[in-house]
């Protein structure tokens, strides 16, 4: 399944997509959060192919659902998901269809995966970000 709104640029993206529904692909767009949560809680490898990211929240998401997480190998992804997650150079279709292959083919492995993102999920809280700034803000202006 892919969800998320198609922007700039995406309309061939989209045309070549459609091509791969008849092989299995659905392609839902923008979905309420009630139901993106339910389709990350039944799904059994997240990838996030981005070439950029400010920070990377659906990747978080993703792990904090406990799905074993593949990311691009870009911007702040890799620092995102950190040991607990897969990466792959975004250029690269093979290097990412071996990581898909390798998370599939050794269930153990990808529930280790798994594992580590909940863990991993946890550090990113509104209530530690929040926290953080504050000491910050307080170093720099006393």
């Amino acid at each position: 399944m892919l969800t998320g709104p198609y922007g700039w640029g995406s309309r061939r993206l989209l045309a070549r997509l459609r091509t791969l529904e008849g092989r299995g692909l659905h392609l839902l767009g923008r979905v309420p959060r009630w139901r993106l949560l339910r389709i990350m809680q039944a799904a059994r490898i997240f990838v996030y192919p981005s070439i950029y990211e400010g920070f990377g929240l659906p990747p978080a998401e993703a792990m904090a659902c406990g799905i074993p997480t593949v990311v691009s190998r870009s911007s702040s992804l890799p620092e995102v998901v950190g040991p607990a997650g897969c990466t792959f150079r975004p250029d690269d279709a093979d290097e990412l269809r071996r990581r898909l292959a390798g998370l599939l083919a050794e269930p153990a492995a990808a529930r280790e995966l798994a594992e580590r993102g909940i863990e991993r999920a946890g550090r990113f809280r509104w209530t530690r970000a929040a926290r953080e700034m504050e000491e910050i803000f307080h170093g720099v202006g006393g």
